[in-house]
């Protein structure tokens, strides 16, 4: 009886995962041999995406410390609230990747040999992900592991004209350059917010899952198998539960 009580339980498990393996997805991501260009119609939808600023601690402090500054705090919601205003329909009609290549070229046409070289080194960071509804937008911290392409992740969502911005990423970090991506799926008619990182080390890939609150339109982690994601991890896979634009 219990040899059948675990083989169904197994069976369960297994027959979820499919599910959600075969979620609708949305396209995947373009391949890299598209031509690595800028348009006119892009440079024209194009804002500069803004930054993160606060001063850094003189003395060495801890990562905890460092995530609690007031001052880090206070430009994190000063960033939100920045994105919250990115509500012109020409700038998420545009290409997210172009987009990035917009901020890298700096001006409409296509990317030169150098900055062709650069991107693939890793040299240039990539900003924004995502389609006409959903971006992630990936900013650089200026005192959280610098050398390690140390950032924070911001989810935006557009709805009825007006963008919600929730933090789905707290001091990122990866020896690996633009390791981070965003998907979506759709499991039992909920859409999924997939945000998939990488690094060097174990773990090399990292998943983490998010749902729209149809109340506040902010993203909240995922429960799924039982556990919320994204839980704490380790250097390089770091995320937090998502605080939302004010919270």
């Amino acid at each position: 009886m219990k040899m059948t009580q675990l083989l169904l339980a197994a069976l369960c498990v297994f027959l979820l995962s499919a599910n959600v393996a075969i979620a609708q997805r949305t396209p995947p991501a373009a391949p890299r041999d598209r031509p690595a260009v800028c348009t006119q119609a892009t440079f024209a939808a194009y804002k500069a995406l803004p930054e993160l600023e606060y001063e850094c601690p003189e003395e060495s402090t801890s990562d905890e410390a460092l995530m609690k500054l007031p001052a880090r705090l206070a430009g994190i919601r000063l960033v939100e609230k920045v994105l919250g205003t990115f509500d012109n329909a020409s700038w998420w009609n545009a290409d997210a990747e172009q987009l990035n290549y917009c901020e890298i070229h700096g001006r409409a046409g296509t990317l030169t040999g150098e900055e062709k070289q650069k991107l693939k080194d890793g040299d240039y960071d990539l900003k924004v992900f995502g389609d006409r509804q959903m971006r992630l937008i990936m900013l650089r911290d200026p005192c959280y592991a610098t050398g390690y392409s140390g950032a924070n992740g911001f989810l935006m969502y557009r709805r009825g004209g007006k963008v919600f911005v929730t933090q789905v990423l707290d001091g990122y970090a990866s020896r690996v350059a633009n390791s981070v991506g965003i998907d979506f799926a759709t499991l039992n008619g909920e859409q999924l917010i997939e945000i998939s990182t990488a690094n060097s080390f174990p773990p090399a890939f990292v998943s983490y899952y998010f749902a729209i609150d149809p109340k506040t339109n902010h993203a909240v982690a995922k429960k799924i198998f039982g556990t919320v994601i994204p839980p704490r991890e380790p250097f390089g896979s770091r995320a937090r539960n998502p605080r939302r634009a004010g919270a």
